[in-house]
């Protein structure tokens, strides 16, 4: 398995900040104390690593489809083919983990991988003269760093959780972080500690 650690601050009785923005509800001990079996065989930093990565896996895609879609497709034609992505991937990948997938999408969504794939773009759409096209790749990779596309997909996910809150109910998911995190973690194990175990 590929090392996927990533740094993150533990606040005792507070939670786990991973990362730069993506922050748990639960600290280390209580994370060692829900996922006991699951780190008898990949450690914590492991764990966090992948979780951090899935979550950004969405993103990563829908900037790689919009550079693509812009080669051949007008710009309004390209955002809107990377926001469904970006949509769709955001709900499947609370309930769908590919550990391959993330290996690749990691390598995918560096962000010095990510700008020289839209510089390279860019500098070919101004020789091309269509500087529009320039202007939208760094307009989207202005967001994506800044945390503006986090923003406007928690907007819409608090929107369609009001649109289907008796399903959600039904399904008892969690928060997306924690989702998304039991989710791997039954990738490593059988039989992990189930979403509805917390820590005493």
């Amino acid at each position: 398995m590929s090392n996927m650690n990533v740094e993150y601050q533990d606040i005792p009785g507070k939670g786990v900040v991973i990362g730069k923005r993506l922050q748990l509800p639960f600290d280390v001990a209580a994370l060692k104390s829900m996922f006991g079996p699951v780190l008898e065989q990949t450690d914590l930093g492991q764990l966090l690593g992948e979780l951090y990565h899935w979550i950004t896996m969405p993103t990563t895609i829908a900037s790689w489809v919009l550079a693509a879609a812009l080669i051949r497709l007008p710009i309004w034609m390209s955002l809107l083919s990377a926001g469904i992505v970006l949509i769709v991937l955001k709900i499947v990948y609370q309930f769908v983990y590919a550990a391959s997938i993330n290996r690749v999408t990691r390598v995918m969504g560096q962000p010095l991988v990510l700008i020289l794939l839209y510089a390279a773009l860019g500098g070919w759409f101004v020789y091309a003269q269509d500087a529009r096209k320039t202007m939208a790749l760094a307009a989207w990779l202005l967001l994506d760093i800044s945390g503006a596309l986090e923003i406007v997909w928690n907007l819409v996910w608090a929107f369609i959780l009001l649109l289907v809150k008796p399903l959600i109910r039904k399904l008892a998911i969690l928060p997306e972080p924690q989702q998304v995190l039991f989710l791997i973690a039954r990738s490593h194990a059988p039989h992990p500690s189930s979403p509805e175990t917390e820590p005493k």
